[in-house]
């Protein structure tokens, strides 16, 4: 029987962290012994047939799964996104799981207006402040995506292809939205063609709509740069 897209996933993993294992040159012989055990398994199942094959896929399938869910406590350099390790450190600094604005909370700023007794004339710096908090993450989301593209190898492009859908990996997560890889795509029932070519419309559609809001943040660059430079010969007099 043919083996399902998640099977053959899960058997490329197995195979990744055998490789990746094998390749330890630590002298805890833990991660020799997993690979050792993991590639006797599969070898067991991909010559065993009917009831048997099915006992051996399954316990094996549990294993693999079983290694990947502690993959980073994997020996030595044997863990499979340890590149990613200073992007991770730096989204923990900035706080990646806060989706409000850095500054700003639109509910809550609303909530304020209600409530103010007098007219509040900002002369525009809170929507200049609002367009210089997107302004900054569109620079760190650019200079993200560069950085994580730079340290993406074609071993961990595998590790990516392959990781497990019914697992909540956090990290794996991270990496694909970081590249631009979020993998949404594969539930939208349709052809592979009709599915690149929805990827590549929605990724035209981000790239021109940044750009587009960079080059107009340079008129309130200017404005910034005015309102301090006005500052600052005011306080020389």
């Amino acid at each position: 029987m043919e083996k399902s897209e998640a099977q053959q996933k899960t058997i490329n993993l197995g195979k990744l962290l055998v490789k990746e294992l094998q390749l330890e040159q630590s002298v805890d012989t833990l991660g020799r012994w997993m690979a050792h055990y993991l590639a006797m398994k599969m070898t067991e199942a991909e010559s065993a047939s009917g009831q048997e094959k099915s006992r051996l896929d399954k316990e094996c399938f549990d294993i693999i799964l079983k290694i990947w869910s502690h993959r980073w406590q994997l020996p030595g350099n044997s863990k499979p996104f340890q590149n990613f390790v200073p992007i991770f450190e730096f989204l923990v600094k900035l706080n990646p799981d806060r989706e409000r604005s850095f500054y700003f909370d639109d509910a809550i700023a609303s909530k304020k207006k209600t409530v103010t007794k007098k007219p509040f004339n900002s002369d525009g710096w809170l929507d200049v402040a609002k367009a210089a908090d997107k302004y900054a993450r569109i620079c760190i989301d650019q200079a993200l995506n560069n950085a994580a593209s730079e340290v993406t190898t074609d071993e961990e492009t595998k590790w990516l292809e392959n990781a497990p859908r019914l697992t909540e990996d956090i990290d794996v997560q991270i990496i694909n939205i970081v590249l631009d890889k979020e993998k949404d795509f594969d539930l939208i029932d349709s052809t592979e063609e009709s599915k690149e070519d929805l990827m590549k419309k929605i990724k035209i559609e981000k790239l021109q709509s940044n750009i587009d809001f960079l080059q107009n943040f340079q008129k309130l660059h200017g404005k910034l740069l005015k309102n301090l430079k006005q500052k600052l010969a005011t306080v020389n007099q």
